[in-house]
């Protein structure tokens, strides 16, 4: 799992463009729970992290978003309340779908921050044995 603060700025976001090579048809997803601007910045290095997974597939789109856990409210101090929650975000790459389990926690105006783990890919031989693998 990998951790990511963001409390604004440009430049990150710029440099994690120009390394993704594939990019967001709609910026945010309905579903989500967190900011446009969070998801935009989870969207990116998740294209990079899968890119790297893959260099031979350069066909990549996110096709789903599940709000895995709702948000639980935490007082960490009087002027300081953290909210978290967990969502399943699915790309495809190549015709596969890959699913990537998101940990969000909102800090309000102290920032933001995400994790996130690859999940398991399912296949099923003909054989039928099962089989699941990590993507990345």
């Amino acid at each position: 799992m990998r951790l990511f603060r963001f409390a604004g700025g440009i430049a990150g976001l710029v440099v994690l463009s120009i390394a993704a090579g594939a990019q967001a048809d709609d910026p945010t997803f309905d579903p989500s729970l967190a900011s446009p601007l969070l998801q935009s910045k989870a969207q990116i290095r998740i294209f990079a992290v899968d890119d790297a997974a893959d260099t031979s597939c350069k066909s990549r789109k996110f096709v789903d978003v599940d709000v895995v856990t709702q948000p639980t409210l935490v007082q960490l101090s009087p002027k300081v309340r953290q909210k978290k929650w967990q969502e399943q975000w699915t790309i495809e790459r190549c015709g596969q779908q890959i699913g990537y389990r998101l940990f969000f926690t909102d800090l309000g105006d102290g920032g933001a921050y995400f994790s996130y783990s690859p999940m398991p890919t399912v296949r099923i031989e003909e054989s039928g044995v099962t089989r699941a693998s990590v993507s990345n």
